[in-house]
């Protein structure tokens, strides 16, 4: 199974909540933006280098802080790319992505309940004023598809171009997870210890800000025989409109990937 890793529009990566196909593949075969490059944006070659050496420093921090993993032990085919995604085209793609919903709820193509989630998430950031700041790293950027990066080749992070906040991040899902996952067969893992396993993980790095994270959705180990992608959603307890959404790999409960809401 091949899925774009990289939804631009309002990253809504597979939330786990609908089988429907049609849902589905809104969340992972968004168009993707057009990017505003850093060459356009930092101008001289001196910055251009500057900002992606800044963010390649980040990238590899990041995946050593959240997953203990070490540069040396990435692809070494692997391309590193950057970049930036301007504020005003992500909220036009927002709206765009919105009303294509309306228009699959009206015709019953997805239900009511999948449709206020994917508002849900737009509204939250629709007074967002940052860019965001796209890494990836991939063979498949050397081939010059970096918006379609699949589960089993990429490792993507988003970043708040302001505060360099983790908005996204995403890395392969192992041969047995893909497996899984294309087979539709149960999970190997329990959710019940993934849960407050993940409930910690929030905690210690402050993802979306939560501080007391509690677990409203556990869906792990019947997902991949609904159809659904294995997940865990997390939301604050004293502040319910942060919320962090954790996906794992079926066949081992390691992170595929982190969204915030």
């Amino acid at each position: 199974m091949k899925l774009t890793k990289i939804f631009i529009g309002t990253l809504i990566l597979g939330m786990g909540l609908s089988s429907s196909p049609q849902l589905f593949a809104t969340c992972f075969t968004a168009e993707k933006l057009a990017p505003t490059t850093l060459s356009t944006v930092q101008g001289a070659a001196s910055s251009v280098a500057f900002v992606e050496a800044e963010y390649k420093e980040l990238f590899y921090k990041t995946l050593k802080d959240y997953l203990n993993i070490d540069a040396n032990k990435l692809p070494k085919d692997a391309v590193f790319n950057v970049t930036i995604e301007d504020r005003k085209s992500i909220n036009e793609e927002n709206a765009k992505a919105l009303a294509a919903q309306k228009q699959s709820l009206d015709k019953k193509i997805i239900s009511q309940s999948d449709y206020q989630i994917f508002k849900e998430q737009i509204e939250q950031h629709k007074n967002d004023t940052y860019d965001r700041v796209c890494c990836t790293l991939s063979s498949a950027s050397a081939k010059g598809l970096t918006d379609e990066i699949s589960d089993d080749d990429g490792y993507t992070i988003i970043f708040a171009s302001d505060t360099k906040q983790v908005l996204l991040l995403q890395v392969p899902l192992s041969a047995e997870g893909l497996k899984i996952l294309a087979d539709e067969t149960a999970a190997k893992v329990s959710s019940k210890d993934l849960q407050n396993k993940y409930a910690n993980f929030i905690k210690t790095h402050k993802i979306g800000g939560i501080t007391n994270p509690k677990c409203i959705t556990n869906k792990v180990e019947n997902a991949n025989k609904e159809g659904d992608i294995p997940v865990l959603i997390y939301q604050d307890q004293k502040d319910t409109t942060k919320k962090v959404t954790i996906a794992v790999d079926s066949a081992n409960g390691n992170i595929n990937y982190i969204y915030v809401w």
